[in-house]
């Protein structure tokens, strides 16, 4: 059962830590905000959707070292898991334009893959 929760703060607030599972749920919840909550987490680890450095954004500066070491092997662990599944995406997409499969390259275009993220040199 969805509900939702309201809280204030006069500064940044962290909210909680989710499984994989929980993730998944809420995204299957609210699929209209997939979008929204992944911009989120990716701006508070200084990545851009295809696994790119974006300006620093300040939170490493507030963190003491074990946080820091925390903050940059969670950062390193989603750039990975961006860019295996951007190679994946564009594997799929060259799959299907090689075989004329305009299904499957509308269905990725619709799920956000980015046409400029892969090397089109074959």
């Amino acid at each position: 059962q969805p509900y939702t929760v309201v809280a204030s703060s006069k500064g940044e607030v962290t909210l909680i830590v989710l499984t994989s599972s929980a993730f998944e749920e809420i995204i299957a919840s609210y699929p209209e905000q997939t979008d929204q909550i992944t911009q989120n987490l990716l701006r508070k680890y200084g990545l851009d959707k295809n696994g790119a450095d974006l300006v620093a954004g300040g939170f490493a500066e507030q963190m003491d070292e074990e946080e820091l070491r925390e903050y940059e092997s969670l950062r390193t662990t989603i750039r990975s898991a961006i860019l295996e599944r951007n190679e994946e995406l564009f594997s799929q997409m060259s799959i299907a334009v090689h075989q004329g499969d305009v299904e499957t390259v509308r269905s990725l275009t619709a799920r956000g893959f980015d046409l400029s993220a892969g090397s089109y040199d074959m």
